[in-house]
């Protein structure tokens, strides 16, 4: 057998911890049969093109031939580590997994291409596919190594990715066994200074509702704020959430927590990504 060197870009020298994780990533390849029975199919409607891979960046980005880089459409796999910090749980074996899955694929995925096919850093956003039609996407979150997201006006295949989320998390695989990381965390513990960041699952109490020109604001306990945009409104009360009627209301969210004004804050997009707890 040929060395594998989907994880290698252009003229980079292979190195001994890249070969030892292109060894771990063929492993999980063996086991691919068994991880695609308890994924959901997600099969493709289309595809819009067909390329390879040549470099696996982390579990949801990699670099095709040509030297663009693809972002996953509906996926957020934890962080590796950066600047000092050491990698988020899983996250090595999340972008092992990616590379297993490529391996199977003999590098070439299909691409279907989303509503907006690139993000503000260039990135072309899409959703790939092996050559028998498995999601990666899908089979990332099913093994517990992702977690499901939606960002309009990207959101096809999102009820699929959910039920593969909701498999994962019913197991407790992969990141839904690390709560003490990833959540459920309490806003009231929270402090902007902290060292929680990046893409977490958060809940509290919403003691206030704030508006600004772009933006409706959800208030929790502690110093922890939801930002919703004014043209995403829509999409939550269309799911029966009245954002502005939450005060007094336990929530649970989930997206990305960033310092801000001297507050924990939080995008959230879609009403997928915020669940109202009590009835109150």
């Amino acid at each position: 057998m040929s060395r594998p060197r989907a994880c290698r870009p252009p003229g980079r020298a292979p190195r001994t911890g890249a070969l030892l994780r292109w060894a771990a990533a063929l492993g999980l390849a063996l086991a691919a049969g068994a991880a695609a029975a308890r994924a959901p199919a997600c099969p493709p409607d289309r595809i819009d093109a067909r390329v390879r891979v040549g470099y696996v960046f982390d579990g949801d980005t990699f670099e095709i031939a040509g030297g663009r880089r693809v972002r996953l459409i509906g996926v957020n796999t934890p962080e590796l580590g950066r600047d000092g910090r050491p990698p988020e749980p899983f996250a090595l074996a999340a972008r092992e997994r990616l590379m297993a899955l490529v391996a199977r694929a003999g590098r070439r995925l299909g691409l279907r291409y989303g509503v907006q096919r690139e993000d503000r850093y260039g990135r072309l956003l899409a959703h790939a596919f092996l050559p028998d039609g498995t999601s990666v996407t899908a089979t990332l979150i099913a093994d517990g190594l992702a977690f499901a997201i939606a960002i309009p006006p990207n959101l096809w295949g999102l009820d699929c990715h959910l039920a593969a989320e909701h498999a994962a998390r019913a197991a407790r695989r992969g990141v839904w066994s690390r709560p003490d990381f990833f959540g459920p965390l309490p806003t009231a513990r929270l402090r902007p200074r902290g060292p929680v960041r990046g893409f977490r699952i958060v809940e509290g109490r919403v003691v206030r509702i704030g508006r600004s020109r772009r933006s409706l604001w959800l208030n929790l306990e502690g110093r922890t704020a939801l930002r919703l945009a004014r043209e995403d409104l829509a999409l939550f009360r269309a799911a029966g959430i009245e954002p502005g009627r939450l005060a007094g209301r336990r929530v649970r969210a989930r997206g990305w927590l960033a310092p801000r004004h001297g507050e924990l804050q939080m995008r959230v997009h879609h009403p997928m990504a915020l669940e109202v707890l009590d009835g109150r």
